[in-house]
């Protein structure tokens, strides 16, 4: 019943962070494309900002990577 009762509260969370996440990178696709001037629908913003928030974490990881490095 526990292990039910948690699994259940589990998903829930997953559920909420992929939502969250969707919807800030719909977000930031949306934001892209108007700078542009570009009209869209959900799946070019979609695709727009993961694209961007792509760029931005593998830039991250490279920072983290010169700043790790041994000399």
């Amino acid at each position: 019943m526990q292990a039910q009762m948690a699994e259940t509260i589990l998903r829930i969370i997953m559920a909420a962070i992929d939502v969250a996440l969707e919807l800030l990178v719909q977000h930031t696709g949306r934001k892209v494309l108007s700078l542009l001037g570009r009209k869209s629908n959900p799946f070019i913003e979609l695709l727009v900002g993961l694209a961007l928030w792509s760029v931005v974490g593998l830039f991250l990881v490279a920072v983290i990577a010169a700043l790790v490095a041994k000399p």
